[in-house]
């Protein structure tokens, strides 16, 4: 796997919204990937859930969190971090 990086953007969100870290990892692991306008989104879906559970650290509190990247060869670079259940639906529909 990449590595992973934080802009000073995504670690501000991600500690205001009480994200952590593992949580981030998990999601870009074993989340559901999105291709849109130029980044990449993963969302840990209920079926990405169910299917990664046995490699999850905390499978109730990673549901629905959602990891907007932007990656290279080398790396991926995290841009920011929500939590929200139904983002998979809004971000495929616009993209």
């Amino acid at each position: 796997m990449k590595p992973i990086s934080y802009t000073s953007h995504a670690n501000k969100r991600i500690a205001q919204r009480g994200i952590q870290p593992d949580y981030i990892k998990d999601t870009v692991y074993y989340g559901d990937k999105i291709y849109s306008h130029g980044i990449i989104a993963f969302v840990m879906t209920d079926k990405a859930l169910r299917k990664n559970i046995q490699f999850l650290h905390n499978p109730e509190k990673t549901r629905g969190v959602t990891v907007i990247t932007n990656q290279s060869d080398s790396q991926i670079s995290i841009v920011t971090a929500y939590k929200n259940i139904g983002s998979f639906k809004k971000i495929k529909k616009e993209a």
